[in-house]
């Protein structure tokens, strides 16, 4: 019976991913991604390959893992071993080889009806953080305001509970996220990070960059450029009639965005969304708070 390993690792950083929260070395990125909420997983790597897996499950019941994990072991994994995890209550095995050890832990958590396992494939001689990384995993409540924050390394966006991820986007210098209950209706919700602004975008025109973001079909309808602190942001908003419905006072889309590059990181940053209005007319501001750095601006359109 063995206790997972724990190495002090300078440089952990927090992302939130699919409502829960959780710690990771620095140099790790995210090579592997699901969007489904009821099952799926997300991957890790550094240099030497993937390190570190998360999946996700809904189950209203705890499982019984001490006699799954001994069958599994028993059936697939005769070398592999039940270890003890002393971690707020994760329960875990191993298998080694000449080239790696896997670590499994998985966890019941009744209130959110999940079952979430951390898999940990550690090379020889690269130890990792387990105790603090496992501390670090716990589902995420909605806020009052009924928003989820979604944190991938320094990217910060806060999304309405019952709006998915629909699709995802990590580049180097590139990170997008776009969120939808339903792939074919709005509204749809859309963040964006682009870094490397100088190298695609020497002129650094941001008014002509955000009109070319308006959707086919729409029409610009105002648009207007606004200071906070140091930063200067650029917002407009589109419209579109319904293809059925195409004369005054029936059924409209509209097509809200803001946008800045932050003079701290020198990344540009967008937020947008695209809502179906049955009645012709949209009043409602856009309240997608995306961060940038401490004196960012507050997104309110």
């Amino acid at each position: 019976m063995q206790k997972p390993s724990e190495t002090n690792i300078d440089g952990m950083r927090s992302w939130i991913w699919r409502k829960i929260d959780i710690t990771l070395p620095d140099t790790w990125e995210m090579l592997r991604f699901a969007a489904d909420e009821d099952e799926g997983s997300c991957g890790f790597a550094d240099e030497t390959g993937f390190r570190f897996f998360l999946y996700w499950q809904r189950r209203k019941k705890q499982p019984d893992f001490d006699r799954d994990a001994r069958r599994f072991l028993k059936r697939h994994l005769p070398g592999g071993q039940v270890i003890e995890a002393p971690v707020n209550g994760w329960f875990g095995w191993e298998e080694k080889d000449e080239t790696r050890t896997i670590r499994q832990f998985a966890k019941h958590f009744p209130t959110e009806g999940l079952v979430l396992t951390a898999v940990f494939r550690t090379p020889p001689r690269k130890p990792l953080p387990e105790q603090s990384i496992l501390a670090s995993i716990a589902p995420r409540e909605p806020a009052a305001d009924n928003q989820i924050p979604w944190k991938i390394r320094d990217f910060t966006c806060l999304v309405p509970a019952d709006q998915p991820l629909h699709e995802g986007t990590f580049e180097t210098g590139k990170t997008k996220l776009v969120f939808r209950a339903n792939p074919k209706k709005e509204p749809v919700y859309t963040f964006q990070k682009w870094a490397l602004v100088n190298e695609w975008m020497p002129a650094r025109d941001l008014e002509r960059w955000i009109k070319r973001q308006i959707p086919a079909a729409y029409k610009l309808t105002a648009i207007k450029r606004a200071e906070w602190q140091d930063h200067t942001y650029i917002s407009l908003t589109a419209s579109a009639r319904h293809r059925w419905f195409p004369f005054r006072h029936h059924p409209k889309r509209y097509f809200e965005m803001v946008a800045w590059i932050c003079p701290e990181d020198d990344c540009l940053y967008a937020a947008s969304q695209q809502v179906f209005s049955p009645q012709g007319n949209w009043s409602q501001p856009m309240e997608l708070p995306l961060q940038c750095c401490s004196r960012g601006p507050q997104i309110s359109l």
